[in-house]
């Protein structure tokens, strides 16, 4: 049994991380299905945050961005 392909999608525009793209960028899932000649059905998926939905939903929660250390600074102090 062949192990299907496993798809990044963004949980909140439902993008594809498109690694075969030369830009490496976010495609809309239709589109990335119909490129790669695939259905729904063909492959996996796992949820993550494109970088603009990261951004929105990190000023949402008021999530403070990575210090120039690449620590997160923590919350409430």
């Amino acid at each position: 049994m062949a192990t299907l392909p496993m798809l990044v999608v963004c949980c909140v525009c439902k993008q594809v991380a498109d690694e075969m793209s030369p830009s490496s960028g976010w495609t809309p899932m239709s589109s990335y299905l119909d490129q790669h000649h695939l259905l729904s059905d063909d492959v996996r998926l796992s949820h993550t945050y494109c970088p603009v939905c990261y951004e929105r939903q990190a000023r949402a929660w008021s999530i403070p961005r990575k210090i120039r250390s690449g620590r997160t600074a923590r919350l409430g102090r």
